[in-house]
């Protein structure tokens, strides 16, 4: 007999085709237009991630970016640019996302596994980032609830479990 109380997904690469791949890919379209520096600096602070020297969500990259570049030093400018470039990522991200799809065997395992549990995502990428996705893919639905940045993933799984009292 299945003792399962809950099911928590991670998103990129698990529910998703291209995971982290795609990020890369939406990384290296957003610094096309920029400038020769700061696209070298980004792609640095990026690797510098990728290789856990450095932690940190996309608007923490591209702040360390611009700031290391040169490219802004004042912190208003900064926090404007982050947000540019941060919606510009999300942007290509989104589209990526939806262009690549659901894992095989993602949409009927949720269709399976929906109504005989509570089912929730716990991901790294910032929130607002994956309900738009989990949106857009149509699987929101499926879900009690989705969470993401600011939040980190040991901290919403201790408040999926306290949550559920399992």
């Amino acid at each position: 007999m299945d003792q399962t109380k809950i099911v928590v997904f991670d998103f990129d690469g698990v529910l998703t085709k291209g995971g982290e791949e795609l990020k890369k890919q939406a990384w290296e379209l957003l610094t096309l237009p920029l400038s020769e520096t700061f696209g070298a600096t980004l792609r640095e602070s990026r690797q510098m991630l990728y290789a856990g020297q450095i932690k940190g969500s996309r608007y923490d990259i591209l702040r360390e970016a611009l700031i290391r570049s040169g490219t802004s030093n004042e912190p208003a400018k900064t926090e404007l640019l982050v947000e540019a470039y941060g919606s510009a990522y999300n942007s290509l991200v989104q589209g990526l996302l939806v262009g690549s799809g659901l894992a095989n065997g993602a949409l009927e395992l949720l269709e399976e596994l929906h109504g005989s549990r509570p089912l929730y995502i716990n991901s790294a990428t910032p929130e607002s980032a994956v309900r738009e996705s989990a949106l857009r893919l149509g699987i929101a639905r499926f879900f009690r609830d989705i969470h993401g940045e600011p939040s980190s993933k040991v901290d919403i799984l201790k408040a999926i479990i306290s949550d559920n009292r399992v």
